[in-house]
């Protein structure tokens, strides 16, 4: 192996060559200040003269040369590394490396960052090295391979990557009972509601859409990972009270959905029908059935009744119309415009393609 030659920089030279003209300059100054008056009458090339210029010289030189050891030195204690060993060459490192080495040794928490775009994942990285040790990855089979080393305490994931998008990514990890505990934030350039509920279902614990504000993602990820040390602190992960509110939730929305399949075929049955329906005012209905889907009432009422007639357009002999006033439409041609814009294809073309 080749051995490395150590190169003395520019800037140590010149300061080194400035340093002496100013010693010589010093010191011959303080010379004649303090030799006798008669010394400016006699001649320079006197021996006596000779010897102390001499001797002011060798000691400028002597000064010169342990100011530039001590600059080389300084140097040489900023370019090292403890972690590698002294003498070692260290490779030079990113602002993220080189936290990510200080957290390691604080025993920070540490967050998982996957993206495929390289610039956008250095971006977010960067913003949380100065807290937390970080992870990268391009793709999710890179970030599975780093969780199977190191566990991280939250992980941020974009949605549409290759070899294993951040769906399936986020299905993986909430699979394995020894990392379900992980908190996901997903990341995706598409707004739509049905895509931000299909990334919460795969078990996601937030879902941001791009592009996004860098001091809200720090919030949230600092606000989830303070929860996870109040619930560890706490002694539960899940606790019995948030069990239970999940079972009342879920109860509300099996009596939402069997009150919608009981009426859909009501052209009249409304978000006001169904708050009767369900013994509540029309205002917490509409709170609830928003902070448990996501969605409107009115929406959720829309997008069964065109479930349903996906399935009748399918499964029995009905023409279009028929098939719109028994999900509750009152107007084919307002069935047919809601049902391409919630399947792509008008109903026609969907029967064709799936029958």
């Amino acid at each position: 192996m080749k051995k490395s030659v150590s190169r003395v920089p520019i800037n140590v030279i010149l300061s080194s060559v400035a340093m002496a003209l100013f010693n010589l300059l010093l010191l011959t100054l303080t010379y004649l200040a303090l030799s006798p008056f008669a010394a400016f009458a006699s001649p320079i090339s006197s021996p006596p003269h000779n010897i102390s210029l001499f001797v002011l010289f060798a000691i400028s030189i002597a000064a010169t040369l342990m100011f530039a050891k001590l600059v080389c030195r300084n140097m040489q204690l900023r370019s090292h590394n403890p972690t590698t060993g002294e003498g070692q060459t260290v490779k030079p490192q990113t602002p993220v490396e080189s936290a990510a080495i200080g957290a390691l040794a604080n025993g920070q928490k540490s967050i998982l960052v996957v993206e495929d775009d390289r610039d956008l994942r250095e971006h977010i990285a960067e913003h949380f090295v100065e807290q937390y040790q970080v992870y990268t990855a391009s793709d999710g089979e890179a970030a599975l391979a780093i969780i199977e080393q190191h566990t991280p305490s939250l992980i941020i994931s974009d949605v549409s990557m290759p070899k294993m998008d951040g769906l399936s990514l986020c299905k993986n990890i909430k699979q394995n009972q020894a990392l379900t505990h992980i908190p996901i934030v997903l990341l995706s350039g598409q707004s739509e509601q049905q895509e931000r509920l299909k990334g919460l279902q795969c078990g996601a614990t937030d879902y941001l859409t791009k592009p996004f504000y860098s001091q809200e993602l720090q919030l949230k990820i600092n606000n989830l990972l303070e929860t996870c040390d109040k619930q560890k602190q706490w002694g539960y992960s899940q606790t019995q009270e948030q069990q239970a509110l999940q079972e009342i939730a879920d109860d509300f929305m099996q009596r939402t959905f069997a009150a919608i399949a009981k009426n859909h075929g009501d052209s009249q049955f409304g978000v006001d029908e169904l708050a009767y329906e369900l013994s509540m005012s029309r205002r917490h209905l509409l709170r609830k059935v928003k902070q448990q889907t996501g969605q409107s009432p009115v929406k959720v009422i829309a997008g069964y009744r065109l479930e349903q007639a996906a399935k009748k357009l399918v499964e029995s002999p009905m023409s279009i119309s028929q098939v719109a006033y028994a999900v509750g439409f009152e107007s084919p041609a307002h069935f047919s415009r809601t049902f391409k814009s919630q399947f792509g294809v008008a109903p026609s073309q969907y029967r064709a393609e799936h029958q």
